[in-house]
């Protein structure tokens, strides 16, 4: 499942993403508010099958360069990355739009800060999930 906007029902290749029966998260410049006008469409999901099904329908495989991805496909200016944990990718992504609100970045300082708080949140996860170690001296 993929919420369209009037401006995704151009693209043919958004309409194929809402078309399977999967969930998709928009991400990229998209996302955060930073798009340009000839900017891509980035999308994830951690739908196994969403691969195959869209090498089906004429989509190849593009280079992925985070720790997040398994794979990641694109057609046209629409990519989508496969990844293995979309609710914490979400969680990142919402901190820094929500939290720090930074606007666009280069592409390195993006990806530096991007590292940083899915460390952050890994540590605030692991802390919830086992509690606050004692500290020795």
């Amino acid at each position: 499942m993929l919420k369209t906007t009037s401006e995704m029902r151009d693209i043919p290749e958004i309409m194929e993403l809402s078309e399977m029966d999967a969930v998709f998260y928009l991400t990229g410049s998209r996302y955060f508010g930073t798009a340009r006008t000839r900017s891509d469409w980035d999308f994830f999901t951690n739908d196994p099958g969403v691969g195959e099904r869209l090498l089906d329908a004429g989509w190849q495989t593009v280079a992925a360069d985070t720790h997040y991805l398994d794979t990641a496909y694109g057609k046209g200016r629409v990519h989508v990355q496969v990844v293995q944990d979309a609710a914490r990718k979400r969680r990142v992504q919402m901190y820094l739009y929500r939290v720090l609100r930074l606007g666009r970045l280069p592409k390195e300082q993006a990806k530096a800060l991007w590292s940083v708080v899915d460390n952050l949140i890994e540590v605030i996860e692991w802390k919830e999930k086992y509690g606050q170690t004692q500290r020795t001296e």
